[in-house]
């Protein structure tokens, strides 16, 4: 339950944050979901992230994908 209440939140929170700042929020978004749900819940975060960010983030956001599932 507290997965989904999060993601609703992550979701809200995206619209007030600035574009520069999003990635900084995901990674965010990524620690605290791996503290609560473990590593295989942060694939749809990043996932996410992915598809919302900027070219350069989502880019930043791919390797740390890739190194996760290493």
């Amino acid at each position: 339950v507290s997965f989904y209440f999060l993601r609703i939140k992550e979701s809200k929170m995206l619209f007030s944050v600035k574009d520069d700042e999003k990635l900084e929020v995901f990674t965010i978004y990524v620690k605290r979901t791996a503290e609560l749900h473990g590593i295989t819940a942060c694939r749809s975060v990043y996932e996410d992230a992915i598809n919302k960010l900027n070219a350069d983030g989502s880019r930043e956001m791919c390797i740390r994908y890739a190194e996760l599932e290493r």
